[in-house]
């Protein structure tokens, strides 16, 4: 579901600044080098994060035809995870434990030896497990500074919002009446939205 199709739900956001000289040959460089990674199992990894082309969570080639579509700007966030339900991997790890107990001949492991064997069941479990893919559409109109992000989670917002600052440089900030004002250029207007005082409705009589 996203900027192509299914239901329209996202978050709105502004980018504050606008993106210096040179941007877009920066930005290109940015989505190629966090374009997205299959999950590092051997290190201990059930999670993986990054780019994609627009609605084509297996299109890892992001080319300028792909990305912009002048004012815009289209790009997905593709997230994988690996989940093992607990009572499959006790089912394994006792298992495992048992297995390991005969071959070394004692009953009791140290903490170390059961955390190693932890670590081992889980990731033989996560080679064999097919990871949760999902992908969220970013449009972003370089013009009149709105971007989108198609999604309400709060936990995909927060992760998205450190990729753009970390990868991108830009600063955001969520769609709210004064940010709405603030991008309308009207600088009277949002400040007069600065000294409001909130007003209980509950229980008002007309």
């Amino acid at each position: 579901m996203g900027a192509t199709s299914g239901t329209i739900t996202y978050t709105t956001y502004f980018v504050v600044d606008e993106p210096p000289a040179g941007f877009r040959e920066a930005f290109m460089e940015s989505l190629q080098r966090h374009t997205f990674r299959d999950i590092q199992i051997d290190d201990g990894k059930d999670r993986s994060v990054g780019w994609t082309a627009l609605g084509r969570p297996f299109d890892l080639e992001l080319t300028w035809d792909k990305v912009f579509l002048d004012p815009y700007v289209g790009i997905s966030l593709r997230e994988d995870t690996i989940r093992i339900p607990k009572t499959a991997f006790q089912a394994h790890f006792d298992r495992r434990l048992r297995e390991y107990c005969d071959q070394v001949g004692r009953d009791v492991l140290k903490k170390s030896e059961k955390a190693n064997l932890k670590a081992e069941v889980l990731t033989t479990l996560r080679r064999r497990a097919l990871p949760d893919i999902k992908i969220y559409d970013v449009v972003w109109n370089t013009v009149d500074g709105t971007l989108r992000l198609w999604t309400h989670s709060k936990r995909i917002r927060e992760s998205f919002e450190e990729i753009v600052a970390d990868s991108w440089g830009l600063r955001l900030v969520p769609q709210a009446p004064y940010t709405v004002v603030t991008a309308r250029g009207d600088a009277a207007q949002a400040a007069s939205l600065l000294d409001l005082e909130p007003t209980d409705l509950v229980g008002v009589s007309e």
